[in-house]
């Protein structure tokens, strides 16, 4: 019982004696839904990133995982404004040549031309991409969906000319 006790209280008083009874798990090893173990997004864990990347310095996946954070933002940006979904399921969009890839392929050219090109820049851009997409993917639903709805409503309005009348 006096174990316990005093387990207790260096936890409360001393924080870092909590990292040391109970180590953390690296960020690309925990799975944010479940909190349970999963493989890393970048198929290794050389580094405690996001994806788990393997680096050359100290910092570049995480440098990587920010810059590819960006241009993915970038590239969902360009695909919203363009019209273009991001859809992996539909076989018959994939047929179609992909106006947007230019703009977002030129910023990944200009950086291997440069010297920039990296193993942590090839491993964080997928997760990162994926990332991106997951989470963009409802929002850029919800905007559609009020749009349309939004759509209908005007549409509903004008066909009946009495009720456009009430409005003003």
């Amino acid at each position: 019982m006096p174990l316990a006790i005093s387990t207790i209280i260096l936890l409360i008083v001393y924080p870092p004696a909590r990292t040391l009874l109970f180590p953390p798990l690296p960020l690309a090893t925990t799975d944010a839904k479940t909190g349970g173990v999963k493989v890393p997004p970048s198929g290794s864990l050389a580094s405690h990133s996001m994806t788990g990347a393997p680096e050359a310095q100290p910092g570049e996946a995480v440098e990587q995982e920010a810059h590819n954070f960006v241009s993915g933002f970038g590239a969902v940006a360009i695909n919203s404004a363009a019209g273009k979904p991001h859809n992996d399921f539909d076989d018959s969009v994939k047929d179609v040549p992909d106006p947007t890839s230019a703009a977002i392929n030129a910023v990944d050219m200009k950086g291997s031309v440069e010297g920039r090109d990296s193993v942590a820049q090839k491993a964080t851009k997928k997760p990162m991409e994926d990332v991106i997409w997951e989470t963009a993917r409802p929002f850029m639903q919800y905007v559609g969906a009020v749009a349309d709805t939004w759509e209908r409503f005007a549409k509903y309005v004008h066909f009946f000319p009495s009720l456009s009348d009430m409005q003003s």
